[in-house]
């Protein structure tokens, strides 16, 4: 009878040990679960915004230089129509710009952009 309490004894000592084991993985587990989530936050507020934001400053400001070209291809000239042209690519930088600004980010990693509110001011169309 005393070898039949021992291995009561033993199993009872065992399962205890890897329910113990359990809840600790599991404790671990949803503590590491918290950062994922954290990291994915700072990636879906910060960093896509940003990325999607400095793509549209890209293309705009590619639109812009190819606008400009096209100034001096002759054959291309529509005179008053490219100003607007221009006008309206200074607006969708501008926007572009503001949305980028607008993104909250961390003050130590905020990137440094230059102030150019009409970027065409300096481009003479005459």
């Amino acid at each position: 009878m005393r070898r039949l309490s021992s291995v009561r004894a033993q199993l009872l000592l065992l399962f205890s040990f890897f329910f113990m084991l359990t809840g600790t993985l599991g404790l671990f587990s949803i503590l590491q679960l918290s950062s994922f989530n954290r990291s994915s936050e700072d990636i879906a507020e910060v960093w896509l915004p940003t990325t999607r934001a400095l793509g549209d400053l890209n293309n705009y400001t590619s639109d812009f230089h190819a606008a400009e070209n096209s100034i001096f291809n002759s054959e291309l000239s529509k005179g008053a129509s490219e100003e607007l042209e221009f006008e309206a690519l200074d607006r969708s930088i501008a926007q572009a710009q503001r949305d980028f600004e607008s993104i909250p980010t961390q003050q130590s990693s905020k990137p440094c952009i230059l102030n150019s509110a009409n970027i065409g001011a300096s481009t003479d169309l005459s």
